[in-house]
């Protein structure tokens, strides 16, 4: 019980340092948000989607534009999230979904670390799993496309889930509108296996480029 109370205390000084913070504070975990506040430079009220938000403040890709006046959906399916959301982004739309390609039964992994928390099964022997469930996953594309329809732009889209982030890539093709840069997380090491990735060949079909990469974290803009 001290332990789950000392917790919750750690984390709420957390987001108090957060709110005093300067203005141009990263909230992303290695500063992605800064880099792309520089790319976005002039969009006041742009759009987003970010795939596997995780907490809404904290390692956050998103939280530093939400604070400009950006809006958008963020999806995450670990519920325990969902009152931070509320009380911290009650203008962006929060969805818990498990996000995939298709429409499949499969296990959703919780870990002691949160973050890591995901449907993949590759590397569980590196990390302590502290229960799963099982889940049924929803195209992503299916989520997203009623939302869509209704806005001008689509700036960014923001994918962390792990090992399936080529299952999201595999339904941009169903958008009804693509985004104009898109964030991913990586599990490569070199830039030749970056380049000769599955991935990036479908991102480069789409009519994309790779601009930046910042450890594990790739920036792609559309020039098609």
């Amino acid at each position: 019980m001290f332990k789950n109370f000392f917790h919750v205390v750690t984390e709420n000084i957390c987001l108090i340092k957060y709110f005093l913070s300067s203005s141009y504070r990263s909230f992303a975990q290695n500063g992605e948000d800064l880099l792309l506040n520089k790319y976005f430079q002039g969009v006041k009220s742009g759009f987003y989607v970010d795939i596997g938000s995780n907490h809404p403040i904290i390692l956050n890709n998103t939280y530093f534009f939400y604070r400009r006046g950006w809006r958008g959906i963020t999806i995450e399916p670990n519920k325990q999230f969902n009152y931070l959301y509320k009380l911290f982004r009650p203008k962006d739309i929060h969805i818990n979904e498990f996000v995939s390609d298709k429409e499949e039964y499969c296990y959703y992994y919780y870990f002691k670390e949160h973050v890591f928390n995901c449907l993949s099964e590759n590397n569980l022997e590196s990390k302590e799993i502290i229960h799963k469930i099982k889940v049924k996953t929803v195209p992503f594309d299916k989520v997203v496309n009623p939302f869509l329809e209704k806005i001008e732009s689509f700036n960014l889209l923001s994918i962390d889930i792990e090992d399936k982030s080529s299952c999201i890539l595999n339904t941009l093709i169903k958008l009804i509108r693509l985004p104009e840069v898109i964030l991913i997380e990586f599990d490569y090491f070199t830039i030749d296996d970056i380049l000769n990735s599955q991935e990036n060949r479908l991102l480069q079909d789409l009519g994309y480029e790779l601009f930046s990469v910042v450890f594990k974290n790739l920036f792609y803009k559309k020039t098609k």
